[in-house]
């Protein structure tokens, strides 16, 4: 009785470890996504309409992540402090890159703006094909390793 639920608890753990490594991808490719469509509406709205970079942090509409590190963002650049983005889903370069490109966006003039944007772009571009390989490759390969090392240990343990 006690190897019984000694499995059934092992199953359940390796399950939910494999299905949060996928989740964690999946956020991750969401969020790059969501950057690249960010980058794509600074680009209209600047064009068009010339807001400032605080409301279109604020005024974008993204997954909960990206959207919690743009408002604290907007908070900074409303002081007049340097821009600080961080978080724990994405890779510290790519925090860096989207930094770099809020503070080239801040300084920047109408011709300098286009070749930023035209740069981040290209990497958001970048960035999202190579978070889709990962989370096709790393995500849900963990995934599935995960759900046959609990099969495996309830095949030991009984």
């Amino acid at each position: 009785m006690l190897n019984i639920v000694l499995a059934a608890v092992l199953l359940i753990l390796c399950v939910y470890i494999g299905f949060a490594v996928e989740r964690f991808y999946k956020t991750r490719l969401k969020m790059l996504e969501d950057y690249s469509g960010f980058v794509r509406y600074v680009k209209r709205e600047t064009e068009f309409l010339k807001t400032d970079i605080a409301a279109l942090l604020t005024s974008f509409e993204c997954c909960a992540e990206l959207k919690e590190a743009f408002v604290a963002a907007a908070e900074l650049v409303k002081v007049g402090k340097p821009v600080e983005i961080g978080g724990k889903f994405l890779p510290d370069k790519v925090y860096a890159e989207i930094r770099a490109f809020l503070a080239a966006l801040s300084e920047a003039d109408y011709y300098g703006k286009n070749a930023v944007i035209k740069h981040a772009e290209d990497v958001a571009c970048e960035l999202t094909a190579k978070a889709g390989k990962e989370k096709i490759q790393k995500g849900e390969l963990i995934r599935k390793l995960m759900i046959l090392l609990g099969v495996g240990l309830v095949v030991l343990t009984l």
